[in-house]
């Protein structure tokens, strides 16, 4: 599984088919972004871990996103979620960054974010995972976290 680090990431609508969201582009000095690579853009993308990431500092999980560019029709959420060390930095899945079925067209996108509070030391191990694909049609799924640097 690749492990990438966005630091002051931008991306425009182009390089994927859900819109980024615009708290990306205003990331303090020293916090990390998050993306996960696009899942499912030929296919309904599949439950799971998506994304990890080795913290090299401490840092606080501040927001979670989740993005389809093409939700699916009918029932189902598109839910994610941001584990550290393997638990999830919510305190309940219904806190959890969810994107509702039938809410975007398939160049639009939308983003769910949820603030966290979850902390990240050093070594521990960030992930991002997709809880629920939605409903079928689903495509162009990614999941995103904001990590503020502690000091």
């Amino acid at each position: 599984m690749p492990n990438y680090r966005f630091s002051d990431a931008k991306r425009t609508p182009s390089d994927s088919q859900a819109s980024f969201p615009s708290d990306l582009d205003v990331a303090k000095e020293g916090d990390v972004v998050l993306v996960s690579p696009i899942q499912g853009a030929g296919a309904q993308p599949s439950t799971g871990r998506v994304f990890q990431w080795r913290s090299d500092g401490a840092y606080k999980v501040t927001a979670v996103g989740v993005l389809a560019g093409t939700p699916g029709n009918g029932a189902g959420n598109i839910i994610g979620d941001c584990n550290v060390g393997g638990t999830s930095a919510f305190a309940a899945t219904a806190d959890r960054p969810s994107q509702t079925a039938n809410t975007a067209s398939a160049d639009q996108g939308v983003e769910a974010v949820t603030t966290a509070a979850a902390a990240v030391a050093k070594g521990d191990i960030v992930t991002l995972d997709l809880d629920d694909n939605g409903a079928a049609g689903t495509r162009s799924v990614s999941v995103w976290a904001r990590l503020s640097r502690q000091v």
